[in-house]
């Protein structure tokens, strides 16, 4: 097989974020759609890799969380219904990590999706192209900006 037909890689090269200061200023780093990436062994999870600017899950209150087993509950959630609120949140145009997506989202950290329904919905909306993402770490997701013109020429026409 050629080299050129095997996966991409997600790189976590020395650790080291790929632009220094903040993940806001993406600008400068690559994105890629339509790249096959391979997420076996070690490599599936890179992607919950917090970037240095990710908003902390609220304080646990006195006595713990009432869900005290949110794998389960969250187990339950319809991948369609992930992926409306995955694209929901992306909608506003700015890139974010998985770790990011899920506190915004449900106040839960990547750890605690790995492996769930948002995982899930996260790689369908990835390989579907619908989402484009960066190959090093601290991986981020957005809507393509081509994607996002359509949007809103279409909401524009209405």
């Amino acid at each position: 097989m050629p080299p050129s037909a095997l996966p991409r890689q997600l790189t976590l090269a020395g650790f080291e974020p790929a632009t220094p200061g903040p993940t806001a200023a993406h600008a400068t780093r690559e994105f890629v759609r339509g790249v096959t990436v391979d997420r076996t062994g070690m490599a599936r999870y890179l992607h919950i890799i917090r970037a240095g600017d990710d908003p902390e899950r609220s304080p646990r209150p006195i006595g713990g969380r009432k869900d005290r087993a949110p794998h389960r509950t969250l187990a339950e959630t319809p991948i369609a219904t992930c992926e409306a609120q995955i694209l929901g949140l992306l909608a506003d145009g700015d890139a974010r990590t998985f770790n990011r997506i899920g506190v915004e989202l449900l106040d839960h950290t990547a750890d605690t999706l790995m492996g769930s329904p948002y995982d899930a919905a996260l790689w369908n909306l990835v390989d579907r192209g619908e989402l484009e993402h960066t190959l090093d770490h601290p991986v981020l997701f957005r809507i393509p900006a081509d994607a996002a013109c359509v949007a809103a020429e279409t909401v524009d026409r209405g």
